[in-house]
């Protein structure tokens, strides 16, 4: 009972600090409506769908990095990388949010703003573009 009760806690501190830090400029962004069904998916998960979210985000990283220092945007680790990612997302977006054209989208954002290119650059240089170009010639059309 005790590490439940941590564990909801965990997750409204992550949420208030997201609000905080992102809250008006994601819902000027997106609406109310879509971060309130995001923010509820997030509160109903579990210890366990968190711990596996936790590990797909490694999973992500080290494809990442093994992709950008293939160089091709189009191998498999990069094809890796991106049906990672899709699912990582599909852990945290309300039902019915996922698009190829929104995943994309997303992935431009990651170039244009400075907060994700520098969280992509510590994993590889280069690696918000490159995981950008992945998409690109990932997603169906």
């Amino acid at each position: 009972m005790k590490n439940e009760n941590e564990f909801e806690d965990l997750k409204q501190r992550a949420l208030s600090e997201n609000e905080d830090t992102y809250g008006e400029e994601v819902r000027q962004k997106y609406g109310d409506s879509v971060v309130e069904k995001a923010n509820e998916k997030f509160k109903g998960m579990t210890s366990q769908q968190y711990m596996d979210a936790a590990e797909l985000s490694e999973a992500i990283n080290q494809a990442l990095a093994e992709a950008v220092a293939s160089g091709d945007a189009m191998g498999e680790a990069a094809r890796r990388c991106c049906a990672l990612h899709q699912e990582w997302l599909n852990y945290f977006w309300p039902a019915g949010m996922y698009s190829p054209e929104a995943h994309l989208a997303l992935a431009q954002t990651y170039c244009a703003d400075e907060r994700f290119k520098q969280y992509y650059e510590a994993i590889a240089p280069g690696g918000a573009e490159f995981l950008y170009e992945a998409l690109k010639a990932y997603l169906p059309k």
